[in-house]
């Protein structure tokens, strides 16, 4: 089990490049996840204005 676990043991630059890897991939799916959310929200809203709704006095003309 020692040896198993033995992987674990780093140097200092080892432990530097784990940390930046990590970092690097957690900013990537940051990143990912807010253009989705952006663009998702960007369509909900042309598809409100591109249907925009008559309003009364529109209406009452074209009768």
């Amino acid at each position: 089990m020692k040896r198993l676990l033995r992987i674990f043991e780093l140097s200092k630059n080892e432990q530097r490049v784990v940390l930046i890897v990590v970092l690097i991939l957690t900013a990537i799916a940051l990143i990912g996840y807010e253009r989705r959310v952006h663009r998702s929200g960007i369509q909900q809203t042309s598809t409100a204005e591109a249907k925009p709704s008559p309003s009364a006095s529109e209406s009452e003309h074209e009768h």
